[in-house]
């Protein structure tokens, strides 16, 4: 299944970049592994929402280094950032 899952992901994700959609991401402990993807994408989406966030600061600072707008938040909205770089 997780497999299949990464499939379908690399696949709307490329989809969102090609069209310059926006996209919304939820991810569950794996945030190394998205990061790569987003970071090899040939195109990236302009915009990101990162939903129930739940990845460390330092994770969040390379996510912030990406060239897109990222929207973040934690699932009770304590924390709700937007960041165009």
């Amino acid at each position: 299944l997780l497999t299949c899952q990464r499939e379908a992901f690399l696949a709307q994700i490329n989809l969102a970049g090609t069209l310059q959609r926006s996209c919304s991401i939820h991810c569950v402990r794996d945030f190394g592994e998205l990061l790569n993807k987003l970071r090899n994408l040939p195109t990236k989406p302009p915009k990101i929402t990162l939903h129930s966030f739940s990845g460390s600061v330092e994770m969040l600072r390379q996510l912030l280094k990406l060239e897109v707008c990222l929207y973040y938040f934690k699932g009770d909205l304590s924390l709700c950032v937007f960041h165009c770089s």
